[in-house]
């Protein structure tokens, strides 16, 4: 389990994970599409990354294990049974390389 937490921080430290959001949000001008509609991040919001783990057998990707980072856009507001974000969940997947492969967006953990 060692080797495992050395890789991801190795290769996905917190500080890269929050840059990628923060570029994501920036290039997009804080808009973000969710299934109920388009909502606006503000500039310099605080996020929390939830986890980061290696995911295995993925089979919309070519490569079989990536790098997933999940992170609760503005913070966490409750967790009330599941973990509740004040604007969305942005869930980010990266190569071994650390380079960002795609990303998605979420309303709930629990949807």
């Amino acid at each position: 389990m060692e080797r495992i937490e050395s890789i991801i921080e190795e290769v996905l430290p917190e500080a890269k994970v929050y840059a990628c959001v923060d570029k994501l949000l920036s290039e997009a001008n804080g808009i973000v599409g969710l299934d109920s509609g388009e909502i606006v991040v503000p500039p310099d919001t605080v996020n929390t990354i939830i986890f980061r783990r290696i995911q295995g057998g993925l089979p919309e990707f070519v490569f079989v294990n990536v790098l997933v980072a999940m992170v609760a856009i503005g913070g966490i507001q409750r967790v009330d049974p599941v973990p509740k974000a004040k604007y969305c969940f942005m869930r980010l997947f990266f190569d071994f390389e650390g380079s960002l492969v795609t990303s998605d967006v979420m309303e709930s953990l629990d949807s």
